[in-house]
């Protein structure tokens, strides 16, 4: 996961983007099976997501404040997941394919 505290979540068909203060932006493809949760010692469930399934798409000047997908296509190509960092810089990640295609990457870096 990541090495500093989660601040931005985005979620766009099954996959989930997080943001943190460890300045990084990664996606993640759900692993187990449908509708699996696992259970923290302080009660919080959360849907499962395997570490291997992780890919990290970038990191940006300061921490990341505000993830979210682009789903309309009227902003960016459909699918293009937008990062804000505590810096005030912007970035877009284009999706190589449809992000329900996406397999072993599939995101390039944009501005």
């Amino acid at each position: 996961g990541h090495d500093g505290t989660v601040t931005a979540l985005a979620q766009c068909h099954a996959y989930l983007a997080s943001g943190s203060t460890d300045r990084t932006v990664r996606l993640w493809r759900p692993g187990g099976t449908p509708g699996e949760v696992a259970k923290k010692p302080s009660g919080v469930t959360y849907p499962w997501f395997e570490p291997h399934r992780v890919f990290i798409l970038g990191t940006l000047p300061g921490w990341i404040n505000t993830l979210t997908f682009d789903s309309t296509g009227e902003v960016g190509d459909l699918g293009s997941l937008f990062a804000g960092d505590s810096e005030g810089s912007v970035v877009r990640w284009r999706p190589a394919k449809s992000i329900r295609d996406l397999g072993g990457g599939g995101f390039g870096a944009g501005t």
